[in-house]
C-alpha cells in the first residue's frame, strides 16, 4: 500500500523534445488509504501508457493522479493543482463533481470518465462527458437495421420483438415510435418463461427461406435481451435467414451465439483482440504492470490520449474545438457534437459497430 499511495503521490513526467505541453490530472477514487479499488488504478495505469506514448511523439506531459478518497484530497496544495491543471479528469459519480467543480476557475471544464449519469450536469455545467449514453447505442442500432432494410427491402422483414406482460419504458416508447415510422414492422410479444412456444412464434415468422429476417429486442431487460439474441440463433441453426441487431447489452452473450445470430451490436465499448495496435498495447501493459489490461485501463488510455491530443492541436480552446476532432480509441471512440463555452458541458455520442459472424468472427465498423 506504501507503493501505491508513492505512485499516486508522484507525477508521471514525459521528458522530450516537445513541440507542445500538458499538465493533466486525475481525480480517481482509488482508496489508497485503504484498500486499493483495482479498477480505477488500472484507469491510472492506462492513462500512465497514453502519456507514455504521447511523450514518445514528442509531447511534453506533466500526468498526476489525486486519490479523491484520500484524507488530505481537499487541502490547499490538491486545490491549486487541480485549479491549474490544464486537463482535468475525473471524479467518476455526480456528488464527487459537484464538490470540485466548486474549485475551478468560472467556465474550466472538468471530464467526467465514466458514469453516463453525470449527463444532467452538463446541462447546467461546463461538465464533458467521455462515455456515450446507451441512447446513442440504442438510436444507432435502430438506423443501422432500417439503413440495411432499405438496400434490401423487397427481401427482408423486420421483427420487433417485446417482452409480454411488461409495462412500456420511456426507452422502449423510444424504441417503437422510432422503428414505426420505418414502414409497418412485424411485432413479436412474449414472456421469457414460455419456452416452446416462443419457439413456436419464431418459427412462425422466420422460416421463409427467401427473406432475411432482421430482429430488434425493444426491452430494457438484459436478461430479456440475451433471450432474444439465444433465439435468434436457434433460428439460424435451422437454416433460416435470420440476423440480430442490438446495443452493447448483449457484450457479455457467449460469443458462440452472438456469431451465429449474425449479430449487430452498436457499443460503446469494444476491443477488437485482432488488432495490432491492441496486441502492442496488451503485451506493454503487462510488461510495466505483470498484469493484463481490463476495460477500466483501456478507458483510461483513450481518454487521456483523445483530450491530450486535443489539447495539442487547439491549446487553451480545446474545450471549444470538440466537435472539431473525432478520433477512435483502442476500446472507445470520440466525437462530440457541441464544444464546451461558459456554463454548459457536452456529451460524447461516438458508437462504434460491430459485426459477428461465423465462425468465431468480428469485424468493427467505424
Amino acid at each position: 500500500m506504501k507503493r501505491l499511495a508513492a505512485i499516486l503521490a508522484g507525477a508521471f513526467l514525459i521528458s522530450t523534445t516537445a513541440f507542445s505541453q500538458a499538465t493533466a490530472i486525475l481525480l480517481l477514487p482509488v482508496g489508497a488509504d485503504s484498500t486499493a479499488n483495482s479498477h480505477y488504478l488500472n484507469f491510472y495505469f492506462g492513462a500512465m501508457m497514453a502519456a507514455r506514448d504521447l511523450g514518445n511523439e514528442g509531447v511534453k506531459i506533466n500526468l498526476e493522479a489525486i486519490d479523491i478518497d484520500s484524507r488530505d484530497f481537499l487541502s490547499f496544495g490538491n486545490r491549486m493543482k487541480i485549479a491549474h491543471s490544464d486537463i482535468i479528469i475525473g471524479p467518476v459519480s455526480t456528488k464527487d463533481i459537484l464538490s470540485v467543480i466548486p474549485m475551478l476557475p468560472e467556465g474550466k471544464p472538468l471530464i467526467s470518465p465514466l458514469d453516463t449519469k453525470t449527463e444532467s450536469l452538463c446541462d447546467s455545467l461546463p461538465v464533458i462527458l467521455a462515455s456515450t449514453p446507451s441512447r446513442f447505442q440504442t438510436d444507432d442500432a435502430m438506423n443501422w437495421i432500417m439503413s440495411d432494410m432499405a438496400d434490401t427491402l423487397e427481401h427482408s422483414s423486420m421483427l420487433v420483438v417485446s417482452e409480454g406482460d411488461v409495462k412500456p419504458t420511456p426507452g422502449t416508447e423510444h424504441i417503437h415510435s422510432v422503428l414505426d415510422n420505418f414502414g409497418k414492422p412485424v411485432q413479436i410479444s412474449y414472456r421469457i418463461y414460455e419456452g416452446v412456444e416462443a419457439i413456436k412464434t419464431f418459427d412462425s415468422h422466420c422460416s421463409n427461406k427467401d427473406t432475411t429476417s432482421r430482429c430488434f429486442a425493444a426491452s430494457d431487460n438484459d436478461v430479456f435481451v440475451r433471450d432474444v439474441l439465444r433465439q435468434v440463433a436457434e433460428q439460424t441453426y435451422k437454416s433460416n435467414k435470420v440476423e440480430f441487431y442490438g446495443t452493447g447489452k448483449v457484450r457479455s452473450a457467449d460469443i458462440s451465439e452472438l456469431c451465429a445470430a449474425s449479430t449487430h451490436m452498436s457499443s460503446t465499448f469494444f476491443v477488437d483482440y485482432s488488432d495490432t495496435n491492441i496486441h502492442r498495447f496488451v503485451l506493454e501493459y503487462r510488461a510495466f504492470f505483470g498484469a493484463d489490461p481490463d476495460s477500466f485501463a483501456f478507458h483510461g488510455y483513450d481518454v487521456l490520449h483523445y483530450f491530450i491530443n486535443l489539447y495539442r492541436l487547439f491549446g487553451e480552446d480545446w474545450a471549444k474545438a470538440l466537435p472539431l476532432y473525432s478520433e477512435n480509441g483502442l476500446q472507445t471512440d470520440f466525437n462530440f457534437k457541441n464544444g464546451v463555452d461558459g456554463t454548459r458541458g457536452t456529451v460524447n455520442t461516438a458508437v462504434r459497430r460491430i459485426v459477428f459472424s461465423a465462425p468465431f468472427n468480428s469485424t468493427v465498423l467505424y
